[in-house]
C-alpha cells in the first residue's frame, strides 16, 4: 500500500461519534489548520515526523528547527493530579469558584446567580444627573432564572446534526439571562408635552457601551413611558459635506455628510457610506449603508449661516439602537410591548420598566427605579433547542443577537477541565469471556480473567477463566468466623487469581484511597515453607512464609501475605495445596451468617481503581452457578470527591446464557447522561463526576465496556465574557511538564517509507524539487516548480482519516523559511481552513491568506 499516496487524499470523512475524555468529547479529529499543532501534539507528546529533503538548502533545515522548537514548547501535560483548563483572559467572569465548582449536568445559574462590576467592568455601576437630582446606577446579569430539566448547564447531548458530544444545552424558549439597570435615588425628570425633558442627551453606561437618551415620550396620564437609547463603536461630529475615514471591527469606512436639511418640522442628515447613502434621518434614527450601521444623535442646522458656523450632524458608527416601552410603569409587571433594537421587535424578550409618575394632561414628573429586561432562546433554525460547543459563544446561535441588548458581550462555553484520566477496560474474548484490566492508587496495571461461561467444566459461568478462577469473595465460615475450619472453606488453588485490599471506609466498607492488588498463586515449597504469589499484569513476584506450628499436614497452616504496605492474613492447607485469605484485611475471614448448609451471603472484596473508583460486587451469592445466572459489579463514586457530595453509581450486570456471557450498563443514583450516537452501535454514559463509559456492541463478540475514570472531577467551564479576550491553559497544580521530543523526530525524504513511517503523522518542509515527499502529496508534478510562484509559500495539509500530512513549501530558499516561521509562530495568525497562501517579502514579513 502507498500510505504516502493515501495521505495525499484529501478530506475523507472521520466518524463523529469517536469520543473521549476531556475537552475534546465530541467528533473525532479532522485535519484543519486552526487545530495546529493537533495532531502532531497530542496528549502533550509530539506524535509525528518532520520530513527535509535530502537535496534541501540550509534555509530548509533552519526552517524544520525552528518548527521543531515551537512544537517542543507545546509538548506539555499536566502535572499529576492537576487538571488542565481553558482559561479566558481580558472581561470575562468563569461560572463557579474553587469552592464551589460548576459540574456537568449542574445548571449554571445555581452556582453564580448574579453578575455584578466586581465580576465584570462592562458592569461598571456609574452616576447621572439631571435638573431634578442625582442619582447612582448599578448594573447586574442575573442567571438563576427559572429552568426546566437540564437547561442552561453542559452534559453528552445529539445536537440538532445528529452529532454526539459535550455541548452547554439550553432548552428552546428558556430564559437565557435577565439584566438590571438600577437607579438607587431614582432617575428623575419633568415630563412637558409628554416628554421627560431632563433625560433627552443623558449617557448611560450599559453592558460596555455608552448609551444617549435621545428621545422619551409618555402618555398622557403618565403610565405608557418610552425610552429611546442610541450607541456606537465610534462618535464622532462632521459638518456638511466633510469627509473622513473610521475603522470600525478592522475594516476601513469613508464618511461624507452629503446634506443637512433644516425644515420648520424636524432637522435631518443624510450621509455616505462607502459610496451609498442612508436615509435622511432624524435625531434618534438608524440606518444602513455600506455594510455599516450609523445613528444620528442630534442634528445642528443652521442653513449655511456663516456667522453661526455650518450645518452640523453628531453621528454614531456601528449604531446600537433600543426602543423600550413599558405600557404601565407603576405595576411593576412586564410591559405588553416587546423591545426593539434596530427597528426590530424582540420577540423572545420581555421588559420592564419600574417608576413612579405623578403626570396629568401631558405634564408632570417622572422617577424610574429600574430596567428590568429578559431575553429566551430562540435558535436561528426556529424551533431548536440551542447546543454550544466548546469556543462557541450563545450570541452566534439565537435568531435575534442583537436581542443581548449590547454586541461586545457573550455567554461561552470553553470546554470541559482535562485532568489525568485512567481506563478501566472490561474486553470481551469472543462470546463466552471478558477481562478486566485497571490500575490501582499506586499506578499498577493489573490484567485478570473476569469471567467465562461453562469455565468449571458444566454449563454454569464461572469467575475466571477455564483453567484459572477468579476470587472476590471470602467463603462463609461454619464455626466461629475467625479462622477458615475445613477444607471446603479453602477456595484459592495454584494459578488462580484473586483480589487484596484493604478496606478502610465506614463499616468495613471501601474507601476511594485503598489500594488493590491482584495476585495469581504461582507455587508452594514445602522445603521452605513458603508459598509464592505473582502480580497479575505487572509479574512481579511476592513471596509468603506459613508458620509450621499453627496446624498439622491434614490441617490448616496460618500466615500474613505483605503488599502494598499491608498484611493480609491467610490460611494454608496441604491438601490439595489450597489458601483461604482475609482478602479484606479486616482480621476476619468470611462471616458466620451462615445456618447449616445455607449460606445467604458472602463478604466480597472491593476493586478500587487509579483515581478512587470502586467496583463492587452485588448480589446475594456474587457468584454464577446453578440458579444465579447474573452477576452485578458497581462503579461507584464516592459522595466525598463530588462537588455536590452526591455519589454517582452505574451497574454492570453479566448475564450467561447458552454458555454465552454479555453486559449491560446501567447508570444509577447521581446525574448520569446517556447517548446512543447515530448510526454507531455504541452507547455513552457521562457521570457528573466526568466518568466516560462507552458500552460497545460487537458483532461477531460480546460487548466491550471502556471507563475513562477522572482523577479528579471534570469541571464545566463556561464564561461570560465582555469585549476581547484571550484564551489559555492552566491547571490545577499550578505546574505543567514539558515531554521532550526524543530522538528520531526528523527524518530525510530518502528514509521514509511506507514499513517505516506508514503510521506517522508529517510535517513536510520543502517543495517538490527538493523533498520527494512533497512531490508524492502533490501527485508528482511534471515539473516540480508548478503550482509555485517566486514570492508565495503555501501550508497545505492533507487527510485520509487515520494520517496527516502538512506541506511546508515555497518557490524558493526564502519563501519555505517564511512558511515555517509562520508555522512556529501559528498562534499569531489566524489559520484556517485546509491551506494557507502567503506572500513572503521577507521570513519576518509573511501575509496570511486562508484558502
Amino acid at each position: 500500500m502507498n500510505t504516502l499516496k493515501n495521505i495525499a487524499k484529501k478530506a475523507i470523512a472521520v466518524s463523529s461519534g469517536a469520543l473521549v475524555m476531556a475537552s475534546t468529547i465530541g467528533a473525532a479529529y479532522a485535519a484543519s489548520l486552526s487545530e495546529y499543532p493537533a495532531p502532531f501534539v497530542a496528549n502533550g507528546q509530539f506524535n509525528g515526523l518532520i520530513v527535509v529533503g535530502e537535496k534541501a538548502m540550509t534555509s530548509d533545515v533552519l526552517g524544520s528547527i525552528e518548527i521543531a522548537s515551537s512544537l517542543q514548547a507545546q509538548s506539555t501535560s499536566v502535572v499529576t493530579g492537576g487538571a488542565a483548563t481553558s482559561v479566558l483572559g481580558g472581561d470575562s467572569k468563569k461560572i463557579g469558584e474553587s469552592s464551589d465548582m460548576l459540574e456537568i449536568g449542574e445548571d449554571f445559574g445555581s452556582v453564580t446567580e448574579t453578575l455584578t462590576e466586581d465580576d465584570l467592568q462592562f458592569l461598571k455601576s456609574g452616576s447621572i444627573s439631571t435638573d431634578n437630582g442625582d442619582t447612582d446606577f448599578v448594573q447586574t446579569i442575573d442567571l438563576d432564572l427559572v429552568r426546566t430539566g437540564t437547561s442552561g448547564s453542559v452534559g453528552l447531548y445529539e445536537d440538532n446534526s445528529d452529532k454526539t458530544g459535550t455541548f452547554l444545552f439550553f432548552n428552546d424558549g428558556d430564559p437565557l439571562f435577565r439584566y438590571e439597570l438600577e437607579f438607587t435615588s431614582g432617575l428623575e425628570s419633568d415630563v412637558e408635552v409628554r416628554q421627560a425633558i431632563d433625560l433627552e442627551d443623558e449617557s448611560l453606561f450599559m453592558l460596555g457601551q455608552y448609551f444617549s437618551i435621545v428621545d422619551s415620550s409618555m402618555a398622557a396620564d403618565g403610565t405608557d413611558f418610552a425610552l429611546e437609547l442610541i450607541a456606537g463603536d465610534v462618535t464622532d461630529t462632521l459638518r456638511e459635506g466633510e469627509t473622513k475615514s473610521y475603522t470600525v471591527n478592522g475594516k476601513t469606512y469613508e464618511i461624507t455628510l452629503l446634506i443637512v436639511a433644516d425644515n420648520s418640522a424636524t432637522t435631518t442628515a443624510k450621509f455616505l457610506v462607502n459610496g451609498e447613502a442612508t436615509d435622511s434621518m432624524e435625531e434618534g434614527d438608524t440606518d444602513k449603508a455600506g455594510g455599516l450601521d450609523i445613528g444620528v444623535r442630534e442634528v445642528l442646522g443652521n442653513e449655511g449661516s456663516e456667522s453661526n458656523g455650518a450645518d452640523l450632524a453628531e453621528f454614531y458608527l456601528g449604531a446600537n439602537k433600543l426602543e423600550l416601552t413599558d405600557n404601565s410603569i407603576t405595576d411593576g409587571t412586564a410591559s405588553t410591548v416587546r423591545p426593539k433594537i434596530n427597528g426590530e421587535t424582540i420577540e423572545d424578550a420581555t421588559l420592564t420598566i419600574t417608576g413612579t409618575e405623578t403626570v396629568s394632561s401631558s405634564e408632570g414628573t417622572v422617577s424610574l427605579s429600574r430596567i428590568t429586561y429578559t431575553l429566551n432562546g430562540d435558535a436561528v433554525s426556529g424551533d431548536q433547542d440551542l447546543y454550544l460547543k466548546k469556543g462557541e459563544g450563545i450570541r452566534a446561535f439565537l435568531d435575534e443577537p442583537q436581542g443581548m441588548l449590547a454586541d461586545n458581550w457573550d455567554i461561552r462555553f470553553e470546554g470541559v477541565s482535562a485532568p489525568a484520566s485512567t481506563e478501566i477496560n472490561f474486553n470481551a474474548n469472543g462470546d463466552d469471556q471478558y477481562e478486566l484490566t485497571f490500575t490501582n492508587q499506586r499506578n499498577v496495571e493489573f490484567t485478570v480473567p473476569l469471567f467465562d461461561a461453562g469455565a468449571i467444566g458444566d454449563d454454569d459461568a464461572a469467575f475466571g477463566d477455564e483453567d484459572d478462577g477468579f476470587v472476590v469473595f471470602e467463603r462463609n465460615v461454619v464455626g466461629d468466623g475467625n479462622n477458615a475450619d475445613n477444607v471446603a472453606d479453602f477456595n484459592i488453588g495454584i494459578d488462580d487469581y484473586f483480589a487484596v485490599t484493604e478496606m478502610t471506609g465506614a463499616g468495613g466498607a471501601a474507601d476511594n484511597g485503598d489500594v488493590t492488588y491482584i495476585l495469581q498463586f504461582q507455587d508452594v515449597d514445602d522445603s521452605e515453607d513458603t508459598l509464592t504469589f505473582q502480580t497479575a499484569g505487572e509479574g512481579k513476584e511476592v513471596k509468603a512464609r506459613w508458620d509450621t506450628g499453627t496446624g498439622a499436614a491434614a490441617t490448616p497452616y496460618a500466615g500474613n501475605l505483605t503488599i502494598g504496605g499491608k498484611n493480609y492474613e491467610f490460611w494454608f492447607t496441604t491438601t490439595g495445596n489450597l489458601l483461604a485469605v482475609d482478602l479484606d484485611g479486616d482480621g476476619v475471614y468470611g462471616t458466620n451468617v451462615a445456618t447449616g448448609a445455607t449460606v445467604s451471603v458472602q463478604e466480597t472484596v472491593a476493586l478500587v481503581t487509579k483515581g478512587g473508583g470502586i467496583i463492587t460486587f452485588d448480589g446475594a451469592l456474587n457468584v454464577f452457578n446453578a440458579t444465579n445466572d447474573a452477576v452485578v459489579l458497581t462503579l461507584t463514586t464516592d459522595a466525598d470527591d463530588m462537588d455536590n457530595d452526591v455519589a454517582q453509581v452505574a451497574t454492570l450486570t453479566f448475564t450467561e446464557a447458552a454458555d454465552e456471557i454479555d453486559v449491560n450498563v446501567a447508570s444509577g443514583a447521581g446525574d448520569w447522561f446517556e447517548q446512543d450516537p447515530k448510526g454507531e452501535d455504541r452507547t455513552l454514559y457521562l457521570s457528573r463526576y466526568g466518568t466516560m463509559i462507552d458500552e460497545e456492541d460487537q458483532t461477531d463478540s460480546s460487548d466491550t465496556v471502556t471507563v475513562t475514570y477522572p482523577s479528579e472531577q471534570v469541571e464545566a467551564i463556561v464564561y461570560v465574557t465582555g469585549g476581547d479576550v484571550q484564551s489559555s491553559m492552566s491547571s490545577s497544580s499550578g505546574a505543567v511538564r514539558i515531554n521532550p521530543i526524543g530522538v528520531g523526530f526528523s527524518a530525510l525524504d530518502s528514509e521514509v517509507t511506507d514499513s517505516q513511517y506508514g503510521t506517522k503523522n508529517l510535517i513536510v518542509v520543502g517543495g517538490p524539487c527538493v523533498n520527494t515527499v512533497a512531490a508524492k502529496l502533490l501527485d508528482n508534478p511534471t515539473k516540480c516548480e508548478e503550482g509555485f510562484t517566486s514570492g508565495k509559500a503555501m501550508l497545505k495539509m492533507f487527510d485520509n482519516g487515520k494520517r496527516v500530512a502538512l506541506l511546508v513549501a515555497g518557490y524558493g530558499a526564502k519563501d519555505t523559511q517564511g512558511a515555517s516561521r509562520v508555522l512556529a509562530q501559528a498562534g499569531d495568525y489566524k489559520l484556517a481552513g485546509m491551506e494557507a497562501e502567503l506572500t513572503v517579502t521577507s521570513v519576518n514579513n509573511v501575509m496570511v491568506k486562508n484558502k
